[in-house]
């Protein structure tokens, strides 16, 4: 079984889902629409971000994302949620 890690699959993975969350975002901000909330693909983001370091090995890098990652969940807006559309 290979075991290699292709950092090209890893970022193509996180272009597609941040380019997922910024449309959504923007949908969301339009309409203000609760069910279009985007917070949880840019969760999802910060998540894949996290495994991928994880995954090539990266751990300072990992724990300097996952401290932001950690920041933001712990606001009132998380990562979007509540925000002031204006």
């Amino acid at each position: 079984m290979d075991k290699s890690i292709n950092i090209q699959n890893i970022i193509i993975n996180l272009k597609e889902q941040v380019a997922r969350a910024d449309k959504q975002f923007d949908e969301w901000a339009m309409a203000g629409d609760e069910w279009a909330d985007p917070s949880w693909l840019i969760e999802t983001c910060f998540i894949q971000l996290l495994a991928g370091l994880e995954a090539l090995g990266m751990p300072e890098l990992r724990n300097t994302v996952n401290a932001e990652y950690i920041d933001i969940k712990a606001t009132p807006q998380h990562f979007g949620k509540e925000l002031e559309l204006w």
